[in-house]
């Protein structure tokens, strides 16, 4: 599954190239990632004529700004009021969610190039782009945002911290960590209290800090809290400048179609059997919890 770092790399190239494009045509299956839409509101076309005036992440979904009018938004990202009421009336602005879910990829094609299969969402731009997403195992979800106006958008306020935006809000969310009783692992995959974070990530970050991933979020001490807060943020962002992480089905590409390249630099994730890079301890695997879980048991004492 994308994780932050694919889904920041895909975030970024979308601003990168497309910006200010305006939206001609838009094409849309009846695949069940549209299960969150009102397929009534389709009928009318309401992506049609629109312009790209914001592209923001959260997490792990990806909100594109559409309005009538071609005035780039410029928002907040380190909080999850995206959109200010004054600068666009709520009724010229629309909001489709993207969450890519197991397999799902936004790629941008040129005029002439080939529809991959499993293509669900298409919308032709005056660019001459192509910006399509496609599933093959349909997990992903696309829809229109709600709430949209001085207060957060309704879809992200379950969620919890972003690792990339404030980082005050990031140690709040490791606070509440520390004062569970729950596996540290889990809890990093808990998306209300640090969103973002799935299992290749959860394994960096907990090898790179030093923490076994079944260590109960109370018994870690002030600094380890500390600690891991700042190493989930440097882990995060080494892996978005390395534009993300392509495991051996390659399934995850950029929006360009290219693989990510911080694979090559897991010191734990799908590592089992392999030496320890720090210390040359096998890296172990073992399920919790429906999960696979790989750490080096020199380096991630359970202590």
């Amino acid at each position: 599954m994308p994780e932050l770092p694919e889904v920041e790399t895909v975030r970024s190239d979308l601003q990168g190239k497309l910006l200010g494009d305006q939206i001609l045509s838009s094409q849309f299956s009846s695949s069940r990632v549209f299960r969150d839409l009102d397929r009534a509101l389709l009928n009318g076309h309401p992506l049609n004529g629109r312009y790209i005036v914001g592209i923001f992440r959260w997490g792990k979904f990806i909100f594109i700004a559409l309005s009538s009018v071609p005035t780039v938004l410029q928002p907040s990202t380190t909080r999850r009021t995206f959109i200010n009421e004054g600068e666009m009336g709520k009724d010229n602005l629309v909001i489709l969610v993207v969450h890519l879910g197991m397999s799902g990829q936004l790629l941008l094609l040129g005029d002439g190039d080939r529809l991959p299969p499993h293509t669900h969402l298409e919308l032709a731009l005056a660019s001459e782009w192509r910006l399509i997403f496609c599933d093959p195992r349909t997990f992903g979800r696309v829809f229109f945002a709600s709430g949209i106006g001085s207060g957060p958008i309704k879809e992200l306020q379950h969620l919890g911290a972003d690792p990339l935006a404030s980082f005050s809000d990031l140690q709040l969310g490791f606070e509440a960590i520390s004062d569970s009783r729950a596996e540290i692992k889990a809890q990093l995959l808990d998306q209300r209290k640090v969103c973002g974070i799935g299992n290749i990530y959860a394994d960096e970050i907990l090898i790179r800090s030093g923490i076994h991933p079944r260590r109960r979020g109370v018994t870690l001490k002030e600094d380890e809290i500390s600690y891991l807060a700042e190493t989930t943020r440097e882990t995060l962002l080494e892996a978005v400048k390395l534009r993300g992480s392509s495991l051996r089905d390659q399934r995850y590409r950029d929006l360009f179609g290219e693989i990510g390249q911080f694979q090559n630099f897991h010191l734990a994730y799908q590592r089992d059997g392999q030496p320890c890079k720090m210390c040359g301890c096998e890296i172990v695997k073992e399920k919790f919890q429906g999960r696979h879980s790989h750490f080096c048991p020199t380096c991630q004492p359970l202590c």
